[in-house]
């Protein structure tokens, strides 16, 4: 899409009646895997406690005998904030033009940037979580062949509560939240075996709210935010699905 000029920042069209159409981002779950912290400064310790009270230490003991004893602490583990930024230019003479469609070009423009800024850190978070670097090898799972979900074979159900389950014995916390992209979204969805267990209890197309109550989980998300794939800059209408799934199902 061209800059903004005098001549193209007046949009009057008759055809579309004054109304100027404009584009809108997917929604973004990466929030959910890594939800937003408020800290007081740029750089600092986020403090983490040992795992001390996952222990069995035997506590019983005999009458006047010394008690167990356990010792508490904790460490800091350094961060830092990395700062972002755009600058989304409105001369005002554009902003006067653009009045007369009823067009605010500065809010626009605030949009435009905070789309953009959200955008990046969606595939910065999708990145990190579906990089297997990120997990110990106990904490990862490669669906191949007749385990992938787009396979009738497969068992998807029992794939996800064997990864809850992992995790519950990895941290102790039971999983409630579930991010997967948009292939698998429809890899699960239209699975012979989950549309089993719904055929009796509705005829409306699965959700993902419906997968959530299946999974026993209180969220299951969908990644479909998309992204110009700047590789390929000659090509204006190719674009990146993005997902932001632990372990894709389908490739």
């Amino acid at each position: 899409m061209s800059g903004l000029n005098s001549r193209t920042a007046r949009v009057i069209d008759p055809v579309l009646s004054g109304i100027a159409q404009g584009y809108r981002h997917a929604q973004r779950v990466g929030h959910i895997l890594f939800p937003r912290i408020d800290v007081p400064q740029r750089g600092g310790n986020v403090i983490e406690f040992g795992r001390e009270s996952f222990f069995n230490y035997k506590a019983r003991r005999a009458p006047g005998a010394d008690a167990m004893n356990i010792q508490l602490g904790y460490e800091g583990r350094p961060y830092s904030l990395d700062q972002y930024s755009l600058d989304v230019p409105v001369p005002r003479e554009h902003a006067e033009e653009a009045e007369v469609p009823g067009i605010d070009l500065g809010k626009r423009a605030v949009n435009t940037a905070m789309d953009t800024l959200t955008l990046t850190l969606e595939i910065e978070q999708a990145e990190l979580a579906s990089d297997p670097a990120s997990y110990t090898p106990a904490n990862r799972l490669a669906l191949t062949g007749g385990d992938r979900w787009d396979s009738d074979d497969s068992d998807p159900v029992g794939d996800v509560e064997a990864a809850k389950d992992q995790v519950r014995t990895t941290c102790g916390i039971e999983p409630n939240r579930m991010v997967i992209g948009s292939k698998g979204f429809m890899a699960l969805k239209n699975h012979p075996k989950i549309v089993e267990r719904f055929k009796y209890t509705t005829a409306d197309s699965i959700t993902a709210k419906m997968l959530a109550g299946l999974f026993d989980l209180e969220e299951l998300a969908v990644g479909k935010a998309t992204y110009v794939d700047n590789t390929a800059p000659a090509i204006l209408n190719r674009y990146t699905a993005l997902g932001t799934p632990v372990t894709e199902a389908v490739g």
